[in-house]
């Protein structure tokens, strides 16, 4: 395959990631049923999403987890998601009580070809079309990750953390009135 044109979206710009945090009974339980959610809610085969890394250290009175998945959905034939899930936490052995953060992170990847022919209709492409499309890819993987966020919150009973804009625009909203 010859050389292709790379594009790199952040889905949760300007962010970057969703951020949950679950304290209460089991939460190593939790993590047991967060891959059945992938197929049916992002529709991908099972060869689609995988379990990247697991730790675990139950020798001592607490047990301590960190669990990292990858979720890849195509969404045409240049374009494809990839959503990043990192869940790590602590739980008593003795109680079952316990604490996990879930990070969440979202990008958009494009791939096109590129070749000499492609290189001079690329700019033109780009300019009168793909941009607007780009756009709404991004939007899309915004929305797919947002709702499987939700999907969490209301199984496990999760909290999000307030989104808050950086301090810059704070002011400037406040010069405003």
């Amino acid at each position: 395959m010859g050389e292709t044109v790379k594009i790199v979206d952040d889905c949760l710009a300007p962010f970057g990631k969703i951020k949950l945090f679950y304290k209460g009974k089991n939460p190593l339980a939790t993590l047991e049923s967060v891959d059945e959610l992938f197929k049916p809610y992002f529709r991908i085969s099972t060869s689609r999403y995988n379990l990247e890394l697991f730790n675990w250290d139950i020798s001592g009175k607490t047990y301590e987890f960190f669990e990292k998945w990858w979720m890849k959905k195509e969404l045409s034939g240049y374009t494809m998601m990839e959503l990043r899930y990192n869940f790590q936490g602590i739980e008593d052995s003795e109680t079952h009580e316990g604490s996990a953060n879930i990070e969440i992170t979202a990008h958009l990847y494009n791939d096109f070809p590129q070749n000499w022919m492609a290189r001079g209709f690329w700019w033109l492409y780009q300019y009168l079309f793909y941009d607007k499309v780009r756009r709404q890819y991004i939007q899309k993987c915004r929305e797919l990750t947002e709702g499987f966020r939700e999907i969490l919150k209301a199984k496990f009973g999760l909290v999000t953390t307030p989104s808050k804009l950086p301090e810059q625009y704070e002011f400037a909203a406040e010069e405003d009135d």
